[in-house]
Formats: structure tokens, C-alpha cells, sequence
């Protein structure tokens, strides 16, 4: 079973000092919550366990209960995955986190977009976002470090594509018949190299970057704390019209 792969992995993790782990599936199912309560069982308080991607409240409260210390929310809703596409899935995490709020106590991390909407994800409730393109894409520690492509209009990037693209499908040799790669959900797109006369293109830079964002959106409402932000009332936020958004424009 899925579980008992698990345990041989996080056993073997374990014995080398690593002390937080994921449990992950894209897809819903039993094999998740199977899986966390086999490592709590297993190893106690002595490891921490984030597990998803979560569906519904239903699935958070199970997960919680079983001892999941943090939870997972979001499928196919980056700058390159098309799994929501593929799958006919509507993106709906931001449904997810809302109807999580006040039903469970663990922390929930948003990921597949919510990078692009900082102030907004956190205002729905996530205590934290998962990045990876915005974060480790077009910087020195990406493969090529310091080798970077160069487009039409001049800009620096790095072709970025991820683990469910067509590319990395053919480098794994996880292919399928008729010499087509397995379950493409992902596409090879760019990461632009952020420029700065002064900074080097690093992680840390970028990563520093997103914090900004996190601290405008309190300083503009007039918060010190996430746990103050999450408390607003009434919510400061709003629906947004097509109409709305193109009368905006004008100012």
C-alpha cells in the first residue's frame, strides 16, 4: 500500500535528521489521510506532517484530526500547470480557503497561483503560499546558473517547465505508447530574469521581493499580524466586475 511505502521513505529521511514532511496527491482520495495517520502512528510529536492538496472542508477536518500538523490547498492553478485544464477542474481554491475559516485550527498553505494575489490570498484566510517559478525561476541557483537565454526583445530568461512537462516526461523516460510523453500537466514556458542594477538574481532576492507584497498588504490595513488580518470585520474584500475592472483603468 501507498503507506507502507511511505513509512520505508520517512524511516529512511528520519534516520538522517529530517524531521518535516509532506504527504502529497493532486488527486482526492483515501491514500493521503491513510498515509498520515500511519506516520503519526509511526513516529509521534516527533516529526511535523503538511498534507494535501485538500478538496473540501470535510477532507481538512479528517486530515486534521488524524495529526496533520499543516494542510495543502490548490491544483492546477500556476503559471504552467494546465492540470485544471486537462481535468475540466475549476481552480476554486480560493472557495476552499474561505469555507475553511472558523472549522479548522492548523495552518493552510495556498499553492498553483496564489503568488499572483498575495494581499487577496492571505485576506481569504491561508496562513502561508507555496511558490516555485516566481521564487527559484530565472535565478543564478536554476539549472545554468549564471547562463541565461536571451529573447526577441532582448529580456534574460531561463526556459521553465517543472515536473509535468513534456520535457522532463522524456528525460524521466516516463513515456507512454505511440512515443508520447505520460500525462503532460504542465508547460515549458520562461522565467524572466529580474534585473536590478544592483542585485544578483538569487532565491533570496526574489523571496525577499514577496515579502514586500505581505507587508503592504498589512500596512494598508492598518494590521501588525496575520492572525489581525484574517480578523478584519467586515472582510475587506470585494467582488470585482469585468465593468468594475475596466472603469478602474481609467484612473
Amino acid at each position: 500500500t501507498e503507506e507502507k511505502k511511505a513509512l520505508i521513505r520517512t524511516q529512511a529521511l528520519f534516520d538522517v535528521g529530517v524531521r518535516t514532511f509532506r504527504v502529497y496527491s493532486p488527486e482526492p482520495g483515501s491514500a493521503v489521510l491513510a498515509t498520515v495517520k500511519a506516520l503519526r502512528k509511526r513516529f509521534g510529536n516527533d516529526i511535523e506532517i503538511f498534507a494535501g492538496q485538500v478538496i473540501d472542508v470535510d477532507q481538512a477536518k479528517a486530515l486534521e484530526a488524524a495529526g496533520a500538523d499543516g494542510l495543502y490547498v490548490g491544483i492546477g492553478g500556476g503559471g504552467r500547470c494546465i492540470t485544471g485544464v486537462r481535468s475540466g477542474s475549476v481552480i476554486n481554491w480560493p472557495d476552499i480557503v474561505w469555507s475553511m475559516r472558523g472549522e479548522i485550527s492548523i495552518p493552510v498553505i495556498v499553492e498553483g497561483g496564489a503568488s499572483d494575489h498575495i494581499a487577496t490570498t492571505l485576506a481569504i484566510g491561508a496562513t502561508g503560499i507555496g511558490v516555485s517559478r516566481i521564487a527559484g525561476g530565472g535565478t543564478i541557483e536554476s539549472p545554468g546558473g549564471m547562463l541565461f537565454c536571451v529573447d526577441e526583445n532582448g529580456k534574460f530568461f531561463k526556459p521553465y517547465g517543472g515536473e509535468a512537462s513534456a520535457r522532463t516526461k522524456y528525460l524521466d523516460k516516463h513515456m507512454l505508447p505511440f512515443g508520447i510523453p505520460s500525462f503532460v500537466e504542465g508547460e515549458t514556458r520562461k522565467a524572466q530574469m529580474a534585473y536590478y542594477q544592483y542585485a544578483t538574481p538569487t532565491m533570496a532576492f526574489n523571496i525577499y521581493s514577496l515579502t514586500e507584497d505581505v507587508i503592504l498588504s498589512y500596512v494598508f490595513r492598518a494590521v501588525r499580524e496575520l492572525h489581525e488580518f484574517h480578523a478584519i470585520d467586515p472582510s475587506p474584500l470585494r467582488r470585482k466586475t469585468a465593468v468594475g475592472e475596466a472603469m478602474q483603468k481609467t484612473h
